[in-house]
């Protein structure tokens, strides 16, 4: 059956071939939304090729997103030479991005005295960032009045990052009620943290005002606060709702941990079937458990196939221990690449450059589609800004689903709450499924419970497997017992990589015992 987006792009097509420039850019925006972007490219060229000032700016979006940015500035600056004013905001985006704020300001303040309110809330962001805050705001305010709802959730900020916390909190409720999720964690973020019920109320009243997102953040809250069976009623009335898969994989894991692992297949398996990859590894490790390799290695390799880091991991695991090892290294080599694919990510860059909130956004987005490294990048930002409950939530998520970074980094969390013995557990499973940082952790809480035994030994490990830190410490536990032989050895290995510490460290002890000529050098190379 020929559809009405048949026929429009028919026609579309036989304009442009006719050479319609107009055809040409209206064709080329069907095919790039619709993710033909050679096709899209193709036709776009054409349009240019006759002057068409749309083409050209249309064109350079196309290829900055391609990261091919030369050429898409050039394109920007032509279609605004050529009298079109769309261009100015993308140009001082991209300028922005490649680090010449001094113009991209211009241009960005060229778009916003025309009207174009995202160049405000853009003006605005550059503006924060270069500290000059009352600029900031009044460009906030203006792109609100303009209708951009970002900068609602972006005064909120500024106004809190500068002590106005009572006026944030106005602002962050009208982000939430224009349907902004991060405005209620925000929200949430300026209540009591030891009242449980007050940091839920904005969660609350979004729930109840039919909002799906918020029903499924509001059941992961009441479960990590221990009231499961009314997570278990949001997460249900999100489904309903909104059919949010999020609210399907979260019931699952909450009845998977609490026992009931028939109904978690279940839920796990509907968002599985939505083929969300976090969901399908998700399922893929109840078989497992169960003993279900055969059905376990299916899942993982789906999730697997479609990027899923945690995934990769865990059907190299599977491999591994069904004798596969040659199958498994590829697995284990495309899951590093897939991590640090993610460390480049444009959450980093965006934070990199102060864009808190984008990054965040976009943090969340990846992380809501099961990219587990980028739930441990999320919960770093939320560590950081002082949310250090939902940055353990997400921790936990991730290491649920098989990563190993947040494995110790939970840890790290948890010891740093004064937690030791689940700190403990969670840095001996880093240590079962390869993560270096969790000897040296682990060694650290042994030595500070007087288990030093145990806790040299795994110092050790850590040493020899080049971890520096582990040196250093190993070196201070052998000097603080006396065997300084020992400790010259380990604060040598230490030096050696470049730490300043060591070489002080290792020159005293080389003084203590009597080579004075050795301990000046190590001195004289810690000053130079």
């Amino acid at each position: 059956m020929t559809t009405s987006g048949d026929m429009n792009e028919g026609r579309l097509w036989r304009a442009a071939e006719r050479g319609d420039a107009d055809a040409m850019t209206e064709l080329g925006n069907l095919l790039f939304d619709g993710g033909r972007t050679a096709a899209a490219e193709d036709w776009y060229r054409r349009a240019v090729e006759a002057g068409h000032p749309v083409a050209m700016n249309n064109l350079g979006i196309l290829l900055e997103r391609a990261e091919r940015t030369e050429e898409a500035e050039a394109l920007f600056r032509r279609s605004i030479d050529a009298g079109n004013t769309a261009p100015m905001f993308s140009l001082g985006l991209l300028l922005e991005r490649t680090g010449r704020l001094g113009e991209a300001e211009q241009w960005l303040q060229h778009a916003s005295d025309l009207g174009d309110a995202d160049a405000m809330n853009n003006l605005a962001i550059l503006l924060k960032r270069d500290k000059r805050s009352a600029d900031a705001e009044r460009w906030y305010w203006r792109a609100i009045e303009a209708g951009n709802t970002d900068a609602i959730y972006n005064l909120g900020i500024l106004l809190m990052q500068t002590g106005r916390a009572g006026e944030a909190a106005d602002w962050f409720r009208r982000s939430a009620e224009a349907g902004n999720d991060l405005a209620l964690d925000q929200l949430a973020a300026l209540t009591a943290p030891d009242d449980d019920d007050a940091v839920l109320e904005p969660y609350r009243r979004a729930a109840d005002a039919g909002h799906a997102g918020a029903m499924t953040r509001l059941g992961t809250l009441l479960a990590e606060t221990g009231r499961t069976e009314e997570a278990e009623q949001w997460y249900l009335k999100a489904m309903v709702t909104g059919r949010h898969i999020p609210a399907a994989h979260n019931l699952g894991l909450l009845l998977k941990e609490s026992g009931r692992t028939e109904e978690a297949a279940e839920w796990l398996g509907r968002a599985a079937d939505a083929d969300v990859p976090y969901s399908i590894n998700a399922v893929g490790l109840l078989h497992s458990a169960a003993g279900r390799a055969e059905e376990a290695e299916q899942r993982f390799r789906t999730a697997a196939e479609a990027g899923d880091t945690a995934a990769m991991y865990n059907l190299c695991v599977l491999l591994k221990s069904t004798g596969r090892d040659g199958e498994a290294q590829p697995w284990r080599e495309e899951a590093g690449r897939a991590h640090r694919r993610a460390a480049r990510s444009e959450g980093v860059l965006l934070e990199q450059a102060g864009r808190i909130k984008d990054a965040e956004e976009w943090y969340r987005q990846h992380a809501e589609e099961g990219d587990t490294d980028v739930m441990c990048m999320l919960a770093l930002l939320l560590k950081e800004t002082g949310r250090t409950w939902q940055a353990e939530w997400w921790l936990r998520r991730a290491a649920g689903n098989g990563n190993n970074g947040a494995v110790s980094e939970l840890g790290v969390m948890l010891k740093q709450r004064g937690e030791l013995d689940e700190a403990e557990q969670w840095y001996r499973r880093g240590i079962e499924v390869g993560e270096p940082s969790a000897l040296y952790n682990l060694a650290i809480i042994l030595v500070e419970t007087e288990r030093a035994d145990e806790g040299e030994r795994l110092y050790r490990q850590a040493a020899a497997a080049g971890h520096v830190d582990a040196m250093y410490n190993l070196a201070n536990h052998f000097r603080r017992t006396g065997r300084l032989d020992e400790a010259v050895r380990w604060f040598r290995a230490a030096a050696e990589t470049g730490d300043v510490d060591a070489m002080n460290q290792l020159g005293a002890v080389l003084e203590r015992t009597g080579r004075a000529g050795e301990a000046r050098e190590w001195y004289r190379r810690a000053v130079n």
